[in-house]
C-alpha cells in the first residue's frame, strides 16, 4: 500500500514540478491584483470621496513651490480642510524637501484617534506661539474640518479628525492672508503683517511635532 501511494505521489510531483513556476507566477499576480484593488478601494473610500476635485499633481507642486519661493525664510506646514479636498494635500512632502518641519500629519492623527490618544498639549502650545509661520489650507473647506477616516468606516465615535480645541487654537493664532495660490488658502500668524509677510531668517529649532520628533533646518 505504501509503495503504491509513493508511486502515485511521485507521478503527481513529476506532473506538478514543470508547472510549478507558472503556478507561482499566477499566484503572485493574483495577490498583487488583490492588494492593488484593496489599496485603491480603501483609499477611494477614506481619502477620495465622491466629488473630490481632480487636478494635475505637477500643477499643485508648482503652486506650492511658488508660494515657498515667495517666502524663503518661512516655516510652512500643510494643513487640511474637509475630506473632499484631502487629496490636494498629497504633495505635502514638497514642504519637507524644502526644509520645513513635519509638524502634523493627518495619517498620524488618524491612527492616534483610533487608540484614543488626544493631540499633545505641546502641539497646541506651538500653535499658540506661531512656531509655524505659514499654513497651506486646501481651498473649498473650512480649516481642519475633515472627518476622521475611522469614523467614516465606523471604527470610532469621534467624528472630527482634529478636535474643536485644536481648531479654535489655530483660528485664534492664524488668519487667512491674500495669496495668488490657485489651490490653497494661505494662513499666517496674526502677529505677522499680512500685506507683505516678509519673514526674516530666524534659525530656530523646529517645533515639537505630533509626528514623533524634532529636526533642524539646514
Amino acid at each position: 500500500m505504501w509503495e503504491i501511494a509513493s508511486q502515485r505521489g511521485n507521478k503527481f510531483l513529476q506532473l506538478l514540478l514543470p508547472k510549478l513556476p507558472a503556478l507561482l507566477a499566477a499566484g503572485c499576480f493574483l495577490l498583487c491584483v488583490d492588494c492593488i484593488a484593496l489599496n485603491h478601494g480603501v483609499k477611494d473610500r477614506l481619502y477620495e470621496p465622491q466629488g473630490s476635485p481632480q487636478f494635475s499633481s505637477r500643477a499643485v507642486e508648482i503652486d506650492i513651490r511658488k508660494v515657498i519661493d515667495e517666502h524663503p525664510h518661512a516655516r510652512f506646514q500643510m494643513g487640511y480642510s474637509d475630506g473632499q479636498h484631502y487629496n490636494m494635500t498629497f504633495l505635502r512632502p514638497v514642504l519637507q524637501f524644502r526644509g520645513s518641519p513635519l509638524f502634523i500629519d493627518a495619517d498620524v492623527r488618524n491612527e492616534a484617534s483610533l487608540i484614543g490618544k488626544p493631540i499633545s498639549p505641546s502641539v497646541l502650545a506651538a500653535l499658540r506661539n506661531c512656531t509655524i509661520d505659514l499654513w497651506f489650507i486646501p481651498k473649498g473647506g473650512a480649516p481642519f474640518s475633515m472627518d476622521s477616516p475611522y469614523f467614516v468606516i465606523g471604527k470610532i465615535r469621534e467624528r472630527a479628525l482634529y478636535s474643536q480645541v485644536f481648531v479654535d487654537t489655530f483660528l485664534s493664532s492664524y488668519e487667512e492672508v491674500p495669496s495668488d495660490s490657485r489651490y490653497f488658502n494661505i494662513w499666517a500668524c496674526r502677529s505677522l503683517k499680512p500685506a507683505s509677510i516678509n519673514i526674516p531668517a530666524h534659525g530656530r529649532s523646529n517645533p515639537t511635532a505630533e509626528t514623533g520628533g524634532t529636526s533642524h533646518r539646514h
